[in-house]
């Protein structure tokens, strides 16, 4: 959309977790400048000690972001709590874990996720399993600036804080980067579960239908296996600068 109805020809951003840690640099990334980021965390604010969840390890915020362009405004976020389409104004809160941050975005943590033999584990490994002891890189994104309280660690709201995309868009780069370890065989390897964490349940295919309603026409995931196929081979159209190699 950005390119056919924008004429937007620039870049897209990522945010290279690795560079972020450990712990100590975490909250001093470019990426949460007050001037030339997406500004910094929220005030400490205690959990629900009734909540079902058990707080995120290491979790120093859960208030409104105080600084960057963002801060101020108490109602850019307009959804939630979880779930709920209501309108409920409210401000961007984050809540920073440096150490769970440190614990699964780091470069160890990236190259075990390259190693995978297949898809199947590779994803398994990006996701990680239910419980915070076992998370993979995505969710070191998401509950590292989101921890308990943030809308970055919310499963529905995750996508009203602007590093949400960021963090995505780097999961892409890892996932290209996995690919290109071995291209032939990897552009058409794809397998896991329909519905989430579902194991047991049927797989995705190549011929598994992907919708993004009014933003785009539904394609096929084989559609979007080479980020750099065009036309007829494929929709995505672009390319990373450099991508993650096995150390």
């Amino acid at each position: 959309m950005l390119r056919n109805e924008c004429g937007y020809k620039g870049a897209q951003p990522y945010w290279d977790w690795t560079l972020d840690t450990p712990a100590s640099n975490f909250a001093n990334s470019p990426v949460f400048d007050a001037l030339t980021g997406f500004g910094g965390n929220g005030p400490f604010l205690p959990t629900d000690p009734n909540s079902f969840f058990p707080p995120v390890p290491g979790r120093t915020g859960g208030g409104c972001v105080e600084t960057g362009p963002f801060a101020g405004i108490p109602d850019l976020v307009h959804l939630g709590p979880s779930a709920s389409v209501t309108y409920d104004p409210q401000c961007l809160k984050r809540d920073f874990s440096p150490y769970f941050a440190a614990r699964y975005l780091g470069m160890n943590q990236t190259q075990l996720t390259l190693s995978q033999p297949d898809f199947g584990w590779f994803a398994r490994i990006v996701e990680g399993g239910p419980d915070y002891e076992l998370s993979g890189v995505h969710g070191g994104g998401h509950y590292g600036v989101g921890g308990s309280l943030g809308q970055m660690g919310n499963l529905y709201l995750s996508p009203v804080d602007p590093i949400f995309w960021l963090h995505h868009a780097n999961l892409d780069r890892v996932w290209w980067s996995w690919q290109k370890l071995n291209l032939s065989v990897r552009l058409t390897d794809i397998s896991g579960p329909v519905q989430m964490m579902d194991y047991a349940g049927p797989n995705v295919t190549l011929a598994y239908p992907l919708s993004v309603g009014v933003s785009g026409a539904d394609v096929t995931v084989e559609e979007v296996m080479n980020v750099k196929a065009c036309g007829a081979g494929g929709v995505l159209c672009y390319d990373y600068d450099k991508v993650y190699r096995l150390l």
